[in-house]
């Protein structure tokens, strides 16, 4: 028999270029990325075994029966092998990357894995799984059943944990993972059918590919300007590590990144991130660095190893303050960019085996130690030196957080917006308000930060929006004057390169007009992630939701940012509008910065308008809209709507389109009863009323 080896051929082409990817990347030291690269293994083990299978066995007079059956063996072995790898991966990708594949459940998989190698070796005795004839004819047995049986099992337990998990397991990584199982399938329908056909292989280089570009994706645990791991790799890979070894870590904050960006443009920053990090790996080139954001670095190291305790905590004490006096070191000298030479001012903490408990524990100590002015040198300090009620705080209020929206202890409350023009409140900010066990209200100020570090942001961010959509659709809120509604992004947001799509489906799912919509990007999210940024704000510009600058005056954006991203709007910080009522020299700047936003056709908010004295000076100097207490404080939904309702009630001549629209939706409610009937009619005493306010 002919053996058509050209499908093997093709997989060889396809895994040769994955292998290119993958090695060409790097990697996080992931179980579920250790299980990959033992497929990829495999997959160019059977694939080549496959190749040597149908030559020798299309040309059995040319190899001897001993050699045949080798050959037989090792591609039995490698295809067999593939559906106990296959589990393994399946199971770190529907359990959490931490936990771990129960014992018993290996020594299971194990044993019945060594049961089929058993079979398999001794076939070339036995005769049980296959047979090659003196003549060099191979021929399948039906032993070869048991061991079938077997992997379609070990497949289906695969598939079983997926389905688990299918709730919680984003679908494009689901039906990923299924389509192994579609190709796999196919593959062996065509196989029973054509014998003389390799196509196993070919399916599993295919299926292999595409579970590399919809789930390894390792671009994703890489930092794009200092090639160092992420904040995310940082949170999988130190937790697994803390929990099995004796590690340590090095905290390095380096402080003013963002206030360089005043200085600096920000190709020059992310230059400069390049080299910190390149100079850094330098003091410690057997340890793995991590860039957690924000000019935060933490390498991970295993401690050294000795027969007694005192000794290993002594040597591993040792081998860190030599790496903390070499990190002290680079930041001794001026750096230079641009002409300007700036000193850079780095915090080190240290932890020691026995500080560690998680990952989150290491970052919020750093920020920790950065938002202290206790500690600006360049100088290292033990973890357990650091302000342990700081630390207390930060992890109540993680715990708070995560409490809170488990028991939707969370709410959005509106602040009205006044518009100039129109003299009346035509819209409102949703914020967000959290309040603990007690019923006590904490300040976003305080609980974003943590939130945007435990990952609670995007809950918290689609929470918002979520109830904003739900806000807008079961009220009418032409009938209350409502034009726009802003929702804040946060900066954690903005860096998600999947944000827009994720907003745009809630909007969706609620039939929300995206004309009512206006989003709010704070000054510093668009300057610290352009490009992310970029491609998010022209997808929500597109679908027709009109986008805001935030904060304006508080951070450190570009001015180009401000122009060539699809700004409609831009929001003056209340700081900025503070200053310029105290300052002469603050009010000249405010003057000119509103005439510079208007000459580029974009309006005016100003925030924190809190006297009538504000109110006018803004409305003489060419603001479009105004917002502070003045007008209100935040309040919740219900408040909202009667505060509208009473603003309509007591001055009607600034809300004629108002009780125009409500007038003509009124009369149209009632020749549509007049002409049916029999549907339900709005209840009598409600229509009286209705009447009585837009006459």
């Amino acid at each position: 028999m002919l053996y058509n080896f050209h499908y093997a051929v093709c997989s060889v082409l396809v895994l040769f270029f994955l292998t290119a990817l993958y090695f060409t990347k790097k990697n996080p030291p992931t179980r579920r990325n250790y299980a990959y690269l033992f497929l990829l293994i495999c997959a160019w083990s059977i694939s080549i075994s496959s190749i040597l299978f149908c030559i020798a066995f299309s040309f059995p007079k040319n190899f001897s029966i001993k050699f045949l059956h080798f050959i037989a063996i090792l591609y039995l072995i490698f295809a067999y092998t593939i559906p106990v790898l296959f589990y393994f991966y399946a199971k770190a990708i529907a359990l959490d990357e931490n936990k771990k594949i129960s014992t018993s459940h290996k020594s299971k998989l194990i044993i019945v894995y060594v049961i089929e190698l058993i079979l398999i070796i001794t076939s070339c005795k036995t005769g049980l799984i296959y047979k090659i004839s003196p003549e060099g004819i191979y021929s399948v047995q039906y032993g070869q059943l048991i061991p079938y049986v077997i992997s379609t099992t070990i497949l289906v337990c695969s598939l079983i944990a997926l389905i688990k998990k299918f709730k919680v397991l984003p679908k494009l990584k689901f039906f990923t993972m299924f389509s192994f199982f579609v190709l796999i399938g196919l593959s062996d329908i065509v196989e029973g059918f054509y014998p003389n056909i390799a196509m196993t292989c070919f399916a599993l280089s295919i299926s292999l590919f595409i579970i590399y570009v919809n789930i390894q994706k390792p671009e994703s645990f890489i930092d794009n300007v200092t090639e160092c791991f992420n904040q995310s790799a940082f949170v999988i890979i130190a937790d697994k590590e803390i929990k099995e070894n004796n590690v340590f870590c090095i905290g390095v904050a380096i402080e003013d990144i963002s206030f360089l960006s005043t200085l600096l443009s920000m190709k020059t920053v992310n230059s400069l991130l390049r080299d910190i990090a390149k100079e850094l790996k330098t003091c410690a080139k057997n340890l793995q660095l991590f860039y957690l954001n924000q000019g935060r670095f933490c390498f991970v190291g295993k401690a050294i190893k000795s027969n007694k305790i005192e000794e290993e905590i002594i040597l591993t004490s040792k081998y860190i303050e030599d790496i903390t006096d070499k990190i002290r070191n680079i930041f001794e000298e001026p750096w230079k960019k641009e002409q300007l030479e700036f000193t850079l001012f780095a915090r080190i903490v240290t932890f020691l085996p026995d500080d560690l408990k998680n990952a989150d524990d290491v970052i919020n100590t750093i920020d920790t130690l950065i938002s202290s002015n206790q500690y600006r040198s360049n100088y290292s300090i033990s973890s357990k030196k650091i302000d342990s009620r700081n630390k207390l705080r930060l992890f109540k209020l993680d715990s708070v957080i995560k409490n809170s929206l488990q028991q939707n202890l969370f709410s959005v409350y509106y602040q009205p917006i006044y518009s100039c023009k129109k003299k009346r409140i035509t819209g409102a900010e949703a914020l967000i308000r959290m309040q603990d066990e007690s019923g006590n209200f904490i300040s976003p100020e305080d609980f974003i930060p943590v939130a945007e570090k435990n990952g609670c942001i995007y809950r918290i961010g689609e929470f918002v929006f979520d109830s904003v959509c739900n806000f807008l659709k079961i009220i009418d809120p032409e009938s209350y004057g409502i034009e726009k509604v802003d929702v804040n992004l946060s900066v954690v947001q903005c860096m998600q390169k999947n944000m827009a799509a994720t907003l745009l489906s809630i909007a969706q799912s609620y039939k929300t007009p995206l004309k009512f919509i206006n989003f709010e990007i704070t000054e510093t999210a668009s300057a610290d992630y352009p490009e992310v940024l970029k491609q998010n704000m022209f997808k929500f510009d597109e679908a027709g939701i009109e986008l805001s600058l935030d904060d304006y005056g508080s951070g450190y954006a570009n001015m180009n940012y401000m122009i060539l991203l699809p700004f409609r709007m831009i929001k003056i910080d209340k700081s900025i509008i503070w200053e310029a009522f105290e300052n002469p020299r603050a009010s000249l700047a405010l003057k000119a910065t509103i005439t510079m936003i208007k000459a580029l056709d974009m309006w005016v908010l100003a925030e924190g308008v809190e006297t009538k004295i504000q109110k006018e000076w803004l409305e003489e100097n060419g603001c479009d809209f105004l917002q502070g207490y003045y007008f209100s404080k935040p309040i919740p939904q219900n408040e909202y709507l009667e505060f509208l309702e009473k603003s309509i009630s007591d001055n009607p001549e600034k809300y004629t389109d108002v009780i125009a629209y409500r007038k003509e939706k009124a009369e149209n409610e009632k020749n549509k009863n007049d002409k049916n009937p029999d549907l339900k009619s709005i209840k009598i005493d409600e229509e009286h009323e209705l009447i009585e306010l837009v006459d």
